[in-house]
């Protein structure tokens, strides 16, 4: 069950993941875009146009390919952190492309240091990758950013004519530079960085345990009844997990009789049909009464009572369960009749004792399931209902627990053989009504 969790956790991931390149894809043409179209207008030289429209055009034709790729849902960590490198030698390379199209060395260094543009690309790429899925991804972007400023502020710091000063005011206005500035700056997007990688880690986590417990649900669903769900999901992360145990339990096995007779002349999808409204009647009320649907046996069904968690009153509840099943047949079969099908007829065993509980089998494939003598006896006593033309039995170790209201609804039949076991067991069956 572990490895089928992972799997669900992961395709949810992936579609997120999916998702945020896709958003990343659009914010990188975006802003693309809009600085090759405002550097063809704006821009100070034919040098600048061609270099900044030859780096634009060269990541615009990468969007396509991209594309392509996440709607095949491959590479997906292929297209991130390629697109991640490109916005990083973007960021990178347009303060140097800005000063060489206002003059180069003759003009103050310092210019790449305090272009507005800077900073506040910076951030709004760091932002992009926060969303875009991965933990590292606004981590390795916020490198990126500050690698940019180490690097432009260590080639205005090599110029001669560079002059630092610690005047917020002048580094805004006049030719200085100010380090504290620099630091404030720097400090700025290292704490978006770490917020946002912070954010994705936890947004990870979450939609893994939330998937984790969803998928929990879905199994447990398929055994338990809805309170007995919300229980188990209280008491343990992972309520069918850990190895199989011993204990006490009620297994309860219900058989259709004549049924393959009644298959012969009908079809198979109206044999299905007729299955799913007998197991629909029959699980409900087992759940009703607090029980585990472990697993269907063709037009038959084994359920259980006091697994996973042993409530004391587990052979009253199955004796209840037992008779309203008893009890609800001639309602369906009234149904079955007015609409011209054949009637139904059954045969409930039960049996109390110790057996294994808990999945097994291999990670790949776990059920969850109960073994031992315990089952056999219920399998054994459901098939002796045809024997004793009875509809329920049981054992006497279930009789002997319940309360006297509920025995003096059934009457022994003595000690009975039952076949490929040793020995006898005394069975009681359901009164008649």
């Amino acid at each position: 069950m572990d490895v089928v969790r992972f799997k669900r956790s992961e395709e949810i991931l992936i579609d997120r993941e999916v998702a945020a390149l896709r958003v990343m894809l659009l914010l990188r043409f975006v802003y693309v875009s809009i600085t090759m179209v405002s550097t063809i207008f704006i821009g100070k030289s034919l040098w600048e146009k061609f270099v900044t429209g030859s780096i634009s055009t060269a990541i615009l034709l990468e969007t396509p390919i991209f594309l392509w790729l996440l709607a095949r849902r491959r590479s997906l960590a292929t297209v991130g952190y390629l697109g991640l490198f490109t916005d990083i030698l973007f960021l990178n390379a347009l303060p140097f492309v800005w000063y060489q199209s206002v003059g180069g060395e003759a003009v103050l260094p310092a210019y790449m240091v305090k272009h507005p543009n800077t900073m506040v690309f910076a951030l709004l790429l760091i932002i992009g990758h926060g969303l875009a899925g991965r933990t590292l991804y606004p981590a390795l972007m916020t490198l990126g950013a500050v690698l940019q400023y180490a690097i432009v502020f260590g080639y205005a710091a090599l110029d001669p004519r560079t002059v630092f000063s610690s005047d917020f005011v002048s580094h805004i206005t006049g030719p200085t530079i100010s380090l504290e500035f620099m630091i404030s700056c720097v400090g700025t997007m290292c704490a978006a960085g770490a917020l946002l990688t912070w954010n994705a880690n936890r947004v990870s986590r979450s939609l893994r345990r939330a998937v984790s417990q969803e998928v929990q649900a879905m199994l447990l669903s398929r055994y338990f009844s809805p309170g007995v769900q919300d229980e188990l999901l209280r008491q343990a992360e992972d309520p069918l997990g850990g190895n199989a145990r011993r204990q006490n339990i009620v297994a309860l096995f219900t058989d259709l009789r004549g049924f393959t007779a009644l298959s012969e002349s009908a079809a198979p999808e109206e044999v299905a049909s007729w299955l799913r409204e007998y197991h629909q009647r029959m699980v409900a009320i087992v759940f009703q009464h607090g029980g585990v649907l472990d697993k269907f046996l063709g037009d038959g069904m084994l359920a259980t009572f006091g697994a996973p968690r042993p409530q004391g009153d587990e052979t009253r509840r199955a004796a209840r369960a037992a008779l309203a099943m008893r009890d609800a047949l001639p309602e369906l079969n009234a149904s079955r009749a007015a609409r011209g099908l054949p009637l139904l007829r059954q045969g409930v065993g039960l049996h109390f004792g110790p057996a294994i509980v808990g999945n097994v089998g291999v990670p790949e494939r776990l059920e969850y399931t109960v073994l031992g003598d315990t089952v056999n006896v219920a399998s054994r006593l459901q098939s002796l209902c045809k024997d004793l033309g009875r509809d329920l039995l049981l054992s006497g170790e279930v009789f002997s627990e319940l309360e006297p209201a509920l025995q003096s609804r059934f009457e022994m039949l003595g000690a009975q053989n039952l076949r490929g076991r040793d020995g006898s067991v005394i069975v009681y069956a359901a009164r008649d009504p």
